[in-house]
This record gives C-alpha cells, structure tokens and sequence, in this order.
C-alpha cells in the first residue's frame, strides 16, 4: 500500500507554520512534514507576516494563504515530493 492510500483522516492537517526556511505541517495521524520554503516561489518570495496568515481548509486536506493567493494540499505535497525522488533530501517526515 503505498502512502497515498492510507485514509484521509491521517492526511488532516492539525497545525501548520513556516519558519524562515521551512513549511512545518503536523497531521493528525501524528506525522509531521517539513518542506523547504524553495519549493513554493510564492512563500519563498513572502514576508513573514504573509507567511504567517495561513488557513486550514474546512476538510483538514490543505491550507490557503489569503495573502498570496497560495493554496497547498497534503497530499500535492507528498506526490511532489515522491517525484522529486532520492535526488534530494529536502523533504523530511518524522514521528
């Protein structure tokens, strides 16, 4: 079963931020997911502040930047980086 199939409830986001470097997602099911700020050019080009005025979607699946027009869903993210592939060590999930 790859990870993409696992169900969505784990896929919820329950917290996210950015720091100066990195989008920080925290799921429900417990894993948090961290990716370079790079890999979006509207984030990387924001301010902190606009960084910071992130919302959660109603289903949990993703999260909108009001400010930048910018929207990113769970599993976008992990197909993004599933397709980068071992080239990079950018991506990060921990426990």
């Amino acid at each position: 079963m790859s990870i993409l199939e696992v169900e969505d409830e784990l896929f919820q986001i329950e917290e996210a931020f950015c720091d100066d470097d990195y989008l920080r997602i925290v799921l429900k099911g417990g894993l948090c997911l961290s990716t370079p700020l790079t890999w979006y050019e509207r984030l990387s080009g924001a301010s902190p502040e606009q960084r910071d005025n992130l919302r959660v979607l109603p289903f949990g699946d993703g999260i909108h930047w009001p400010d930048l027009d910018e929207d990113l869903s769970v599993k976008g993210i992990l197909r993004y980086a599933a397709s980068r592939g071992k080239r990079h060590n950018e991506f990060e999930v921990a426990e």
